[in-house]
């Protein structure tokens, strides 16, 4: 569940509920990176099962925090996924992948 740096990597939400999940990580000697202004951060759960079709697919600048509503996760089925995490540096056309695929669960209600 944790990598070297102890920052975690799988998530559980509980289907159509309210979720905001902080992502931590580093990038080059920076450990925990800090988002400039205009940083941006792509967070992409995938349906594996499913020929790895994109459930959710949300974007954040200048922060780190991704918040799910109950939407987002109401018409998908309880069960296991995968997400990752792709970084943007302001005024860079480079994605980096900062959290590889790692385990995203849904989990039927509180």
């Amino acid at each position: 569940m944790d990598n070297q740096f102890g920052f975690r990597r799988d998530f559980r939400i509980f289907q159509g509920t309210n979720k905001n999940i902080e992502i931590v990580f580093s990038f080059k000697e920076f450990c925990p990176y800090n988002l400039e202004s205009g940083d941006k951060l792509i967070l992409t759960v995938l349906d594996y099962r499913n020929n790895n079709s994109i459930v959710i697919q949300k974007e954040v600048t200048g922060d780190n925090i991704f918040s799910f509503i109950p939407s987002d996760t109401s018409e998908l089925d309880i069960g296991f996924y995968r997400y990752n995490v792709k970084f943007q540096p302001e005024d860079t056309e480079d994605f980096y992948e900062v959290i590889s695929p790692s385990i995203f669960h849904i989990e039927a209600g509180e």
